[in-house]
């Protein structure tokens, strides 16, 4: 339990520091392209403004596509100690996940469709991160 905490609060942080410079006060541009969180980004992020969900006057520090995974990494820790999924299903249900987020990379979607596909691709990683950290039940 002590181990799932710390990994949902991990993630929790990981999540706050991805809305960037307006989570903390109103923001603008200039700012944002100085900010720490970008800078803590940067290096797995385009972080193309034109692409990135605004929050109180700034872009985030991450794009939209990532943003979902953030979030939906966070949302599958969250609930990975409620909902109880096989591995088998999990692989299943990430595999057909990442086919999705991979058309939307190739045929360049909505920004929602970009979201969606990496909430989606997130939700199911927080899921299995939860399940291999769980120790398994075995009945006799």
């Amino acid at each position: 339990m002590k181990g799932h905490l710390a990994l949902f609060g991990l993630v929790s942080a990981m999540l706050l520091v991805a809305f960037g410079t307006g989570i903390w006060a109103p923001s603008n541009l200039a700012e944002w392209y100085t900010s720490w969180q970008k800078a803590v980004f940067e290096p797995i992020c385009h972080q193309a403004p034109g692409r990135s969900l605004w929050f109180n006057g700034a872009p985030m520090a991450v794009c939209e596509r990532c943003f979902g995974l953030y979030s939906g990494l966070w949302l599958g820790v969250a609930v990975g100690f409620i909902l109880h999924l096989p591995i088998r299903v999990l692989r299943i249900v990430g595999t057909l996940a990442c086919l999705a987020l991979l058309a939307d990379v190739i045929w360049g979607g909505l920004p929602v469709l970009r979201v969606g596909t990496g909430l989606w691709v997130g939700w199911i990683g927080g899921l299995l991160l939860v399940s291999w950290r769980e120790p398994s039940v075995s009945t006799p």
